[in-house]
């Protein structure tokens, strides 16, 4: 679900369908997926995969320097933790 969703998005924003990333890439996401932290350590903990609809959405609203909107970019560094505390705030 998390991959269709992203891909769709990435079409959607780019204009063109997102390139084939490695089995090995899909593995480290999908490992990744659950988890804010490499370490799983909090804030967050877990992300359950409903969350990823507005993390992604608010992925693609976010204007990155030198960003190609690869889902191995979203996966990287703190992306998806910063995506997290925008939609957090936004709850309160």
């Amino acid at each position: 679900m998390v991959f269709r969703l992203y891909f769709q998005k990435y079409e959607e924003y780019m204009g063109h369908p997102h390139p084939p990333i490695r089995v090995s890439q899909v593995a480290r996401i999908m490992q990744d997926m659950p988890w804010l932290h490499a370490d799983h350590s909090l804030p967050f903990g877990d992300i359950f995969p409903c969350v990823y609809k507005y993390l992604i959405n608010l992925h693609f609203k976010t204007k990155y320097r030198h960003c190609d909107y690869n889902i191995n970019h979203f996966f990287s560094g703190r992306i998806r933790e910063l995506r997290m505390h925008e939609a957090d705030a936004g709850y309160e």
